[in-house]
């Protein structure tokens, strides 16, 4: 099986660095935002298969 498991986990998962900036600290850069959208995606594990190397990729890019 492919594809998305969870639509609400991967909205939730790409939702948590606009929630972190506006409602989080008031230094809020990058580095902080892009561990969130890893955080959320290996967390949530809203794939089928490959949640924690999309959540790797994210973070490096």
């Amino acid at each position: 099986m492919t594809g998305i498991r969870d639509e609400e986990g991967l909205e939730s998962a790409l939702d948590r660095p606009r929630h972190l900036f506006f409602y989080g600290e008031n230094t809020v850069d990058i580095t902080a935002m892009a561990v969130a959208y890893a955080y959320g995606l290996a967390t949530n594990r809203p794939f089928f298969d490959g949640n924690k190397r999309i959540a790797m990729i994210v973070s490096f890019l």
